[in-house]
């Protein structure tokens, strides 16, 4: 490459990119323009055991990512949203979007599905 920046940094930037974008598209949909405004209430959310059956938390979301073997270096809350950010050890855009896909199956099933079985439940 000719600007001086790797295949690997170039991914990394990218997927850097596309979680702001992310992150200001569903911040701006939820209504919540004070986290763009700098004045976030985000809350850290600590892990947690996996309850058995699982109580759908974002602790044991936290905890089930890490144990796919993707670090976690922070999980937030922000009104409605959450917000991880993790160590990648992706090379690749292969591997980078084994990852995404990753934690995106462990909260769909841990967060997304338990949360309907919970509405459902109540009816």
């Amino acid at each position: 490459m000719t600007d001086g920046s790797s295949p690997s940094s170039a991914g990394r930037s990218r997927r850097g990119f596309l979680a702001t974008i992310a992150v200001a598209g569903s911040t701006a949909t939820a209504g919540c323009v004070g986290s763009l405004l700098g004045t976030s209430t985000a809350n850290e959310i600590e892990p947690e055991a996996p309850s058995q059956p699982r109580k759908g938390t974002p602790g044991e979301f936290y905890t089930l990512v890490e144990r796919n073997d993707i670090p976690v270096e922070s999980l937030q809350k922000d009104g409605s949203d959450l917000q991880l950010r993790y160590a990648t050890s992706a090379e690749t855009e292969s591997e980078s979007t084994t990852e995404i896909e990753i934690i995106t199956t462990v909260y769909n099933e841990n967060l997304v599905k338990k949360r309907r079985r919970d509405r459902h439940a109540l009816c």
